[in-house]
């Protein structure tokens, strides 16, 4: 197994995040910068060499995975090849193509599969559980990746103390196996590390 933090490791938004084995390679999250501007050229913030690699054939990635409908995390999705597998939840995918209405640099035209919380999706010899999560955008997941008898956990982005702040709470009482935990953060106060 491989994960390759492509954007998001240095800064806070513009996640992209590639899991592998030896057969399959799927990608959290395709963002754009937080400090992207509508002007800007979206193909200057276009994170390399993985994308240039994915236009040009040399890296297949069987699918990506959106955590939530901010920016941040799938303003690039018009960037992939329009045949690459997208998944998301259905009420992300709504609010995706809304902003894509408001907003001539953001392509969302593609067809889009959805998921549903703790349903296991399974792409190669890679399997992907989301959890709904509580965050400011409406329908954002974490992820639990399982392969080569490791689990990854990628949290997207979430909060405790939203309106449904209760799921980070049941989470918390009934976590998966976890090897290795991936979270963005900007800082840890006391009150959250007790969560992890």
């Amino acid at each position: 197994m491989q994960i390759t933090v492509h954007r998001g490791s240095h800064e806070v938004g513009g996640n992209c995040v590639e899991i592998s084995n030896k057969d399959t390679t799927i990608i959290l999250d395709v963002g754009l910068p937080l400090n992207f501007n509508i002007d800007d050229n979206i193909n200057d913030v276009l994170p390399q060499p993985i994308f240039d690699d994915i236009v040009q054939g040399k890296k297949l990635v069987n699918a990506v995975f959106l955590s939530h409908p901010h920016l941040d995390h799938y303003g690039l999705i018009g960037s992939l090849p329009e045949n690459m597998a997208v998944y998301c939840g259905a009420s992300a995918e709504k609010l995706m193509k809304m902003t894509a209405l408001m907003s001539p640099k953001i392509v969302v035209s593609r067809d889009v599969r959805n998921f549903k919380s703790f349903e296991q999706i399974k792409i190669g010899t890679i399997k992907i559980t989301p959890y709904l999560m509580d965050h400011s955008a409406f329908d954002s997941y974490a992820f639990l990746v399982e392969t080569d008898k490791k689990n990854i956990f990628y949290t997207g982005d979430f909060r405790g103390h939203g309106r449904k702040g209760k799921l980070l709470d049941r989470l918390i009482k009934n976590p998966p196996k976890v090897d290795i935990l991936m979270a963005e953060a900007r800082r840890l106060v006391p009150a959250q590390m007790n969560y992890f």
